[in-house]
């Protein structure tokens, strides 16, 4: 399941701290090799996205 896919967890978590702590910074994920991680991160403030997607 992509949700339990611990760089999702990872980016979501980090996603979710900045944003409850309200730092000033934009969060980045990047390095997918499914589009399902790709769909599971959409809301996060960027995400580098081959183009083979």
């Amino acid at each position: 399941m992509v949700e339990e896919d611990p760089g999702v967890k990872s980016v979501r978590n980090i996603y979710d701290y900045f944003k409850q702590h309200k730092y000033n910074t934009i969060v980045m994920g990047a390095s997918f090799r499914r589009t399902e991680q790709i769909l599971a991160l959409v809301g996060c403030d960027r995400l580098t996205i081959a183009r083979l997607y």
